[in-house]
């Protein structure tokens, strides 16, 4: 109970990761820098979205891998083909790629 009032033990304060990146620096080693969490690309975003060289965010139809033999030609190339999404799920969408790609 006591523990629980004072806040966490000194083993446990040890133990505890720090929120940002801590490295040792080669040309001063006694120093240690401090490094902000790197900016991640969400992987499956960047295989189902574009962004366009105006800043538009475009999508690809989906349907087209396999089964296409029952489906005309007309269906199969118009799955092809990109569309833009709508404006408001842009600002989601460019979170998610934050470089762009």
């Amino acid at each position: 109970m006591n523990a629980a009032r004072n806040g966490p033990s000194p083993q446990t304060a040890t133990r505890m990761q720090p929120t940002c990146q801590v490295t040792r620096c080669a040309e001063f080693p006694g120093y240690r820098s401090k490094k902000m969490p790197k900016m991640k690309t969400k992987k499956s975003a960047t295989r189902r979205v574009k962004i366009t060289g105006t800043g538009k965010v475009m999508a690809f139809k989906s349907g087209k891998r396999h089964q296409n033999t029952g489906k005309s030609g007309d269906t199969i190339r118009g799955k092809g083909k990109g569309f833009v999404l709508a404006k408001s799920e842009w600002a989601r969408m460019k979170l998610a790629l934050p470089k762009g790609k």
